[in-house]
């Protein structure tokens, strides 16, 4: 078996005729959101609440991350929500969006408190989105 680290390839070969190979792609924004999440002063208060049963809603799962609903936490950071924005935002399947069709395309994988006024705001920057 031969491991291709930096592209986190496994490469699995039981004869000489071929190879079987997988490959997981992931945004570098969502590593940087679980990272955020350990510095998040609100996420660790959850995380606290977690253990006391008192936050059903919120899940820590198996890799330290936090969800809401199935959904990523996202940090109150404003260098990673504007990096995700911006991301949305100009996705090459989804070029300039409105406010609604960002929320409902975001609220799907992430969450954070505020998520929907932030999108908005985020939104009416672009005169080219409100048209």
């Amino acid at each position: 078996m031969t491991e291709l680290v930096d592209l986190k390839l496994r490469l699995l070969s039981k004869t000489n005729k071929g190879f079987l190979a997988c490959l997981m792609a992931q945004s570098y924004l969502v590593e940087r959101i679980k990272e955020g999440q350990k510095e998040d002063p609100y996420l660790q208060m959850i995380v606290k609440e977690i253990a006391q049963g008192a936050r059903p809603e919120f899940l820590q799962i198996e890799d330290g991350s936090i969800t809401f609903r199935n959904r990523l936490c996202v940090p109150e950071s404003h260098l990673v929500k504007m990096q995700l924005l911006e991301e949305a935002h100009r996705s090459k399947f989804n070029i300039h969006p409105g406010t609604t069709k960002m929320y409902r395309d975001l609220r799907r994988n992430y969450w954070w408190h505020g998520m929907k006024r932030d999108i908005a705001e985020f939104v009416s920057k672009y005169l080219i989105c409100q048209q």
